[in-house]
């Protein structure tokens, strides 16, 4: 037996079993972040289009933590096993694997940071907004936030109040005003066909782009999101 194998012996197996419990307990941390973030969902709408893009790199960045430390337990065992015999390139093996087990665990300290980041809905609302302008092709004039959310509380205003004289109201939605989202109106609008599917879209669009800007602070609204809302509540108004 060579003089450092019982190092080697204690290393690796220590460093398996500590990434393992790690990220056990990263993954059971991350099941209750997840179980929160559902339940401010379900509360607040308006946090819908956020949370997809923050589950989704959330989703990507524990895939690498996966392979990463899968990898990293997978090597530090077969070291383990392979210790009593002497090779070639031993020793690049050797400082290949303890920086795999190191990488494991920068990983998931990155993931924890990421998850509790302060930032973290402004960061999401960036990238959300430069995906619906580009679904949308939007990038012309600008204009004041203030006046996207003027026109948008219009808009929303004049389908609650034809919701409310429509009487669509059931045993889950007895009040209109209160008890359901943006959301929940545009699909019952569209179920009892009051509005197109090619509306419902637009609709649907403008209230996704509503969350994005105001969850990211964005300090100016497109001109022609002002002007769809705008259009919008017109129609919403001509209904009978």
């Amino acid at each position: 037996m060579r003089a450092n194998d019982g190092n080697i012996y204690w290393f690796f197996s220590t460093a398996a079993s500590s990434i393992a419990t790690f990220v056990a307990f990263l993954l059971t941390g991350y099941t209750l972040v997840h179980s929160l973030m559902e339940t401010a969902r379900e509360k607040d709408g308006t946090l819908e289009e956020i949370h997809s893009i923050l589950k989704k790199r959330y989703h990507r960045r524990l895939t690498w933590l996966a392979v990463v430390t899968g990898a990293a337990i997978v090597l530090s065992l077969l070291m383990l096993f392979i210790n009593k015999w002497t090779f070639p390139y031993e020793s690049v093996l050797m400082i290949f694997v303890s920086a795999l087990d190191l990488l494991a665990i920068v990983l998931g300290l990155m993931f924890v940071v990421s998850i509790v980041d302060p930032t973290k809905h402004e960061r999401a609302a960036a990238g959300a907004l430069k995906d619906i302008q580009q679904k949308l092709r939007l990038g012309g004039a600008k204009a004041s936030t203030a006046m996207f959310f003027q026109a948008f509380t219009s808009l929303e205003r004049h389908m609650r109040d034809y919701l409310d004289k429509a009487d669509f109201s059931t045993a889950e939605t007895k009040n209109f005003r209160n008890s359901i989202n943006f959301q929940q109106m545009i699909e019952i609008l569209l179920d009892k066909k009051k509005i197109t599917l090619d509306f419902f879209e637009e609709l649907r669009h403008l209230n996704a782009y509503r969350n994005i800007v105001f969850h990211g602070h964005v300090k100016q609204a497109d001109q022609s999101m002002i002007e769809k809302a705008t259009v919008a509540a017109e129609k919403i108004k001509q209904l009978t």
